[in-house]
């Protein structure tokens, strides 16, 4: 078990590594290439884009002072801290005792790895009792979708991903694309589900540990 964590641990990291080198690498193609601009018009071109390249290392910094590209559990007081510096933030509100839980971990690790223009975390709502009853979480799993501080999407249960727990990475990759909460890339949109346009009826919580189990779904 021990060596599977271990294993499991490294892969994220060399994920991580490759995805962050493969950004670094494309700026620096990007700089060279605008360095042997001559044109006047170009010239233009040039310095426009170099500030943009400039406005866009600063947010990479951001993301790694936010800890983007890992996928960590946080307290509540964190939440509200990373869903003010984060643009893009998705939390998992999980429960231990919840199989389902465990396998949304394992596709939410790989994608922190992958796209590390968003935050991704988890929230035990046995030790959250206010930010669960803020936001109404009545379903365990559920992943909550921020968009510059707001709450835009609640993921309650498997639905989404189409209704059973033998879900794809991909698949979980495409319905976040399509909700904006990380940037698209190549392979993303062979999963074409229509997103509900409705929500569901709303449910109160009488306790902290009164939560609906998709388990049973």
């Amino acid at each position: 078990m021990e060596n599977k964590i271990v294993a499991d641990a490294k892969v994220q990291s060399d994920l991580q590594h490759a995805v962050i080198s493969a950004l670094e690498n494309e700026v620096d193609a990007e700089l060279a290439r605008l360095e042997n601009l001559d044109d006047e018009v170009l010239q233009q071109y040039r310095q426009k884009r170099l500030q943009e390249l400039k406005a866009e290392e600063k947010e990479r910094e951001n993301w790694r002072l936010c800890r983007h590209g890992e996928y960590t559990e946080v307290s509540e007081r964190e939440l509200f801290d990373f869903g003010n510096r984060s643009k893009r933030f998705i939390v998992h509100f999980y429960r231990d005792s919840t199989m389902r839980c465990k396998i949304l971990d394992k596709h939410l690790q790989i994608l922190a790895a992958k796209h590390i223009e968003s935050k991704f975390c988890k929230l035990n709502v046995e030790k959250s009792d206010y930010i669960v009853k803020k936001l109404n979480i009545f379903v365990i799993p559920t992943l909550a979708l921020f968009l510059h501080g707001k709450a835009v999407f609640y993921i309650r249960g498997f639905d989404e991903f189409g209704g059973t727990d033998d879900f794809t990475t991909e698949t979980v990759e495409a319905v976040l694309a399509e909700r904006n909460l990380i940037f698209s890339t190549d392979g993303t949109h062979g999963f074409t589900k229509q997103l509900a346009k409705t929500k569901m009826a709303p449910r109160s919580i009488r306790s902290g540990t009164n939560y609906g189990d998709s388990d049973s779904e």
